[in-house]
């Protein structure tokens, strides 16, 4: 309880400094931070000791959820804690959150041995037809919260298969960006083994990445990066809320001269964004250029939309007029009808779905192109802005 008032407190922390602080002064706060290192990192790993993973009880049989994690645990209490500092090795582990009913719920960490953690994967592949779920989450995060996100997304998608969270040492505190922005490209290289490892294991069939915030940068930063063996099993790409570049995203799917995009079949992008995302809003600030979470232009006219160029390979799911809670930034699940949209992608489908129309810009509503889609509530969506009387 204490974590999910946490969590809400940062979240409004976030949307008043959004509003109130200039970046240049959002930067400073984060660049001044102070912080020491662990006095003595073998001290807090001697005593972790793996715990074997049970059968699966819950959950539809599925099993206990997996985390593979570049945080250094801290065993000193006799329990294995996950810490924000850096570990020199990838962990794996298990965790069960069918208590977890909702981000801030608590959920305990269990180190396994890695022959029981693959072969665990491996009974969960046979259960889900060889299609594996790996989470990369995004700044300011401690494991719990995330850990409950994926167990909502399992239950959300009926994903019968594996879910893996990838969790990297966020500093869970809001002005730690930098430190976070840090950490997780410290952290790329150790996704990238995890995502070769399991595209080289027979029984994986598909591999669906999904990245929130931050952890969308991770993510792209994967497919850009590995190689051609790695990509063939990842088909479904799922980027919710994502602290990007949108310019850089359209690099990698348009491409640039001497580098070819991204060919229809090869894989597919489902993104989610939101005009009320107050975390995006700060990072724009912060970067200057426009993210792909948001829907902002570099004009005038506050009425006008922006969004990645169409691309056969792309879905863009503006969330706006269905965000719910908070700064808008946890849609893909916080959202009914975000979350109805999830479960559809999660099963690899795009296009023209249930409940997608046509996303619009300006005081006309002009449609702005293939595959740019919004979520409306049942009552339909508001008009951008409202016609003036002659």
């Amino acid at each position: 309880m204490n974590s999910d008032r946490n969590q809400y407190a940062d979240d409004h922390l976030m949307k008043r400094l959004s509003v109130l602080l200039p970046p240049s002064l959002l930067l400073l706060l984060s660049a001044c931070a102070t912080h020491l290192p662990p006095p003595d990192p073998a001290a807090w790993v001697k005593d972790c000791v793996a715990t074997p993973i049970p059968a699966p009880t819950t959950d539809q049989g599925t099993g206990p959820l997996l985390f593979a994690t570049t945080r250094l645990p801290d065993c000193r209490t006799g329990t294995f804690d996950m810490s924000t500092e850096r570990a020199n090795t990838i962990r794996l582990g298990w965790y069960d959150a069918s208590e977890a009913v909702k981000p801030g719920d608590p959920v305990v960490p269990n180190m396994a041995a890695e022959g029981d953690w693959w072969d665990t994967l491996g009974q969960q592949l046979v259960r889900g037809n060889g299609r594996v779920l790996l989470f990369v989450h995004g700044y300011n995060n401690n494991f719990a919260s995330p850990a409950a996100r994926l167990r909502m997304m399992r239950v959300a998608g009926a994903f019968k298969g594996p879910a893996i969270l990838f969790t990297w040492p966020s500093q869970n505190a809001a002005l730690r960006y930098l430190w976070d922005e840090t950490n997780i490209d410290w952290s790329q290289a150790y996704l990238n083994v995890m995502i070769r490892r399991l595209a080289a294991d027979a029984a994986v069939r598909e591999i669906v990445l999904v990245g929130h915030s931050m952890g969308a940068r991770s993510v792209i930063d994967a497919m850009e990066m590995l190689d051609a063996a790695g990509l063939a099993k990842v088909k479904t790409v799922i980027l919710a809320s994502p602290d990007v570049d949108r310019e850089r995203f359209g690099q990698i799917i348009q491409g640039i001269p001497g580098r070819p995009g991204i060919a229809s079949g090869q894989r597919h992008y489902t993104v989610y964004m939101s005009g009320k995302d107050g975390a995006i809003r700060v990072s724009r600030g912060l970067h200057h250029y426009p993210r792909l979470g948001s829907p902002f232009c570099l004009t005038k006219d506050k009425y006008q939309r922006c969004y990645p160029k169409p691309s056969p390979v792309v879905d863009v799911i503006d969330t706006t007029a269905v965000s719910r809670k908070g700064i808008g930034h946890n849609d893909f699940l916080d959202s009914p009808e975000a979350a109805e949209d999830l479960k559809l992608a999660l099963q690899g489908k795009g296009g023209a779905q249930p409940g997608r129309l046509p996303a619009v810009s300006g005081i006309e509503e002009t449609p702005v192109g293939e595959g740019i889609w919004r979520l409306c509530p049942s009552e339909g969506c508001k008009p951008i802005r409202k016609k003036q009387k002659n």
